[in-house]
């Protein structure tokens, strides 16, 4: 049966952490199916076979974009998906798709980017760079929609600060460092899970002996705040906000309130972002990080909380335009 359209859409970005293995998958649907979003970006689809039998469940339609890493990235949507392409330039570790999505009552088709930024937070200004240069990358994948005047918007994890937002890099370091010890004790690898070796460069790793003691201190962890908020690189946000687009938490919340999204469940920063064009910023009615709660099982979902925003639909159809083919889409991502 085919749904029935309300006075708004939601859009939701969802990293599920590794595909949602060990049993999450059925929390991650839970979740779902009690926020009702008109489409999802998932990020960590990493079982493509989970994820298209989820959709299934949910009565979405469904595709998903293989990268060569294993992190996949999937878009589910209520509503037909017109076309879609896999944006798998070789500078994505991680992937990015595009879809067109036909929304009701809308002149024009929608245009989702889903994508995924590498992490390597070891690497610090280094992988920044990437990450820099995978949201350039971005941004031009965004060229037709952006030329043709389309709606469209971006989501996914970025495992990237926004300049102005605190991080609380002691809370994480004690929650990775809690993690470490559970592997001790379990024998037990915790897939998908930092452990200390990964987020600290290698050139500090004879330090990890006293870094373990951080977290024991009130002072210490204080001043370990300060140095990592003063340190750490904030390099690829700003390319999207120089281009033009709105970062829906940002636009919706004071910056001393924007929400943490990861890791759960005591997350230590935003890293999980929504992006729309200026089209769909007028459009744009709220947004918000989702916590865990009675019906919510966020934190037994993923290590992230899932984001949302919410958008005004129009209320008559306008004269539409014809929207660009896959063919149009894929000789743009060659340029």
């Amino acid at each position: 049966m085919q749904p029935q359209p309300t006075s708004t859409f939601t859009i939701m970005t969802y990293n599920i952490l590794i595909g949602g293995k060990d049993g999450r998958i059925h929390a991650t649907e839970r979740v779902i199916r009690e926020l009702a979003p008109d489409v999802v970006g998932v990020q960590e689809a990493n079982d493509p076979a989970a994820i298209r039998a989820l959709a299934k469940r949910l009565g979405m339609h469904v595709v998903v974009g293989y990268s060569t890493g294993g992190y996949h990235v999937a878009l589910l949507s209520r509503w037909p998906i017109r076309s879609w392409v896999n944006h798998g330039r070789p500078i994505f570790q991680k992937g990015l798709i595009e879809a067109m999505i036909d929304l009701p009552g809308e002149a024009q088709p929608w245009h989702v980017f889903v994508g995924h930024l590498t992490a390597d937070f070891y690497k610090g200004y280094g992988a920044e760079r990437q990450r820099a240069a995978e949201i350039r990358a971005i941004i031009e994948c965004m060229a037709t929609a952006r030329m043709l005047g389309r709606p469209h918007l971006l989501m996914g994890d970025f495992n990237a600060l926004a300049p102005g937002e605190t991080f609380d890099a002691s809370g994480l370091l004690a929650r990775v460092i809690e993690l470490d010890r559970e592997r001790a004790r379990t024998k037990e690898s915790l897939p998908g899970q930092p452990h200390l070796g990964y987020i600290i460069p290698p050139m500090l790793h004879p330090l990890l002996p006293l870094v373990r003691q951080i977290p024991k201190s009130r002072k210490l962890s204080a001043l370990f705040d300060r140095a990592v908020n003063w340190y750490l690189p904030r390099l690829a946000v700003p390319h999207l906000l120089r281009a033009g687009y709105t970062d829906c938490l940002r636009a919706t919340h004071h910056l001393r309130d924007i929400p943490p999204t990861c890791p759960l469940p005591a997350p230590a920063g935003r890293i999980d972002y929504l992006w729309t064009d200026p089209i769909l910023a007028e459009r744009l009615l709220a947004a918000e990080a989702v916590v865990d709660g009675p019906g919510l099982p966020v934190n037994l979902a993923s290590d992230h909380r899932p984001v949302l925003a919410q958008f005004t639909r129009v209320p008559a159809p306008l004269a539409a335009t014809e929207a660009p083919t896959t063919e149009d889409l894929m000789a743009v991502s060659r340029h």
